[in-house]
């Protein structure tokens, strides 16, 4: 409502709308929705992606360091570096940082690339240390044999 002293001006029961600047942005005070929908309709609705920062399970870290243990062990038979050989408590330390890391940044191992990297990796702890032992066992062979290995000649004796 508005009153007027006056008179002569007519009194109208309408109120005065008086003109508001409006300001960029947002307006103070207003925070995004948290959950729910961002767009769709009710039978259809968008939902954000879940964010996984819980601390990797216990199984699987376990089955990982086993991983860890039998690659490295494969790696130090292999190279003849025993160097490369690492514990059960490192082999724990980097399962853990590496699952923390994949759920952090959201990488999804799984499905038939986590397969075909398990049954690879277990094809080479078990045919791996039994090629290299072939190979030893050919190469003592030759060197039995007086055959030139790597460019030098041996006749058979330990130097």
């Amino acid at each position: 409502m508005s009153f007027s002293l006056d008179e002569n001006d007519p009194v109208t029961d309408d109120p005065v709308i008086e003109p508001v600047a409006r300001r960029r942005g947002r307006p103070p005070g207003s925070k995004n929705k948290s959950g729910g929908t961002t767009e769709g309709t009710a039978t259809d609705p968008v939902e954000k992606p879940k964010r996984r920062k819980r601390k990797p399970k216990a199984e699987d870290i376990e089955f990982m360091a086993k991983r860890l243990v039998g690659m490295h062990s494969m790696l130090a038979a292999f190279t003849g570096t025993p160097e490369f050989q690492i514990s059960d408590v490192e082999a724990r330390m980097l399962a853990e940082s590496g699952l923390q890391v994949q759920r952090e940044f959201d990488i999804e191992v799984g499905g038939k690339w986590a397969v075909l990297a398990t049954f690879v990796g277990i094809c080479g702890m078990v045919y791996v240390p039994r090629i290299s032992v072939m190979a030893q066992r050919a190469k003592a062979r030759k060197r039995d044999a007086g055959v030139t290995i790597n460019g030098s000649a041996e006749d058979g004796r330990n130097t």
